[in-house]
């Protein structure tokens, strides 16, 4: 038995999701064929970002949207027939009764008759339908799941750098329209390097994770610290200033001092630099970012272990 167009779709997003593929139309596309075993249709006519097509997750809403609507008129016209051959049954005695010929009568039978095998139809139909509008709730939750893993450190849990754009340009639209400041700290641990060295890499490991729980036990809800590679972190703050930024980067710094990490029974200590910068009229997203890399880079060859506000 040749699997449903359901079970492809979960396929392909389950593999979107294992390969850490964004998930557009082209690549959800391309791996529901493969799944299928088939060709995919012809590349021009699969909608691109350029020409404005819909994501994955917008084109399941819009079916899912539609079938519902099909669903509730099939439902309707449903009980419609069903009312309307109840009523027609209940006084076909009459109507025979009452008609002038046989031949009217027997028409009358069979108008019944067609109106009962219509209803079986559509209900045999609507079943389906409804069937199909649970897969694709599935499906809904399933691509919300792998958009989630794409955007998601493996190793900590946190957003990654993929996830991170989306969350800057939120911030800064936010920032701007609310007219409230807005400050990011680029945070690298210190000596990375030697704990892996020293430790092993599982370690290491260890280190990040350590770093990342602390970090999120302090921040508020609309906060962000995020894994922007290796053992560099961003941590987005809105609504603060650069004297705030400053303030909550060092109570992390802090906190980090007070709690070592314990690993395989040793007790490991860390420390790390951090960068700050706060949102200008002129910047962007890179270019606030670039300002809280320099004052992390001044923090580093400062001697490490400390936190710089950026010009």
């Amino acid at each position: 038995m040749s699997p449903s167009p359901a079970d492809l779709a979960r396929t392909a997003l389950r593999r979107l999701g294992e390969e850490r593929l964004p998930p557009t139309p082209e690549h959800f596309a391309r791996l529901y064929y493969e799944a299928a075993g088939s060709a995919p249709p012809v590349a021009s006519t699969l909608p691109s970002p350029s020409q404005g097509g819909a994501s994955s997750s917008e084109l399941v809403e819009q079916l899912d949207a539609l079938v519902g609507q099909i669903v509730a008129t099939s439902d309707n016209l449903a009980n419609g027939i069903d009312h309307g051959s109840a009523r027609m049954e209940a006084s076909l005695d009459d109507l025979v009764a009452d008609a002038p010929t046989a031949d009217t009568a027997q028409l009358l039978q069979t108008i019944v008759a067609t109106a009962k095998d219509m209803h079986v139809t559509l209900k045999a139909s609507h079943a389906e339908l409804i069937k199909t509008r649970d897969s694709l709730a599935e499906i809904k939750t399933e691509l919300a799941e792998s958009r989630k893993l794409l955007g998601q450190d493996a190793l900590t849990g946190t957003e990654n750098r993929r996830a991170m754009d989306a969350i800057l340009t939120r911030a800064l639209a936010h920032a701007r329209r609310e007219s409230e400041p807005l400050s990011v700290a680029m945070v690298d641990l210190d000596h990375f390097k030697l704990i892996n060295d020293t430790y092993g890499h599982a370690a290491g490991d260890a280190a990040l994770v350590h770093l990342t729980r602390l970090a999120k036990s302090m921040l508020r809800g609309h906060d962000a610290f995020i894994r922007y590679g290796g053992e560099e972190f961003v941590l987005v703050l809105p609504e603060t200033a650069l004297e705030g930024a400053v303030y909550v980067a060092g109570r992390l710094r802090a906190l980090l001092h007070k709690t070592p990490l314990v690993y395989a029974g040793k007790s490991i200590a860390m420390a790390f630099s951090a960068g700050v910068a706060t949102l200008k009229d002129e910047d962007t997203e890179g270019s606030l970012l670039r300002r809280a890399d320099a004052a992390l880079y001044d923090a580093k060859r400062g001697g490490r272990d400390r936190v710089i506000a950026g010009q």
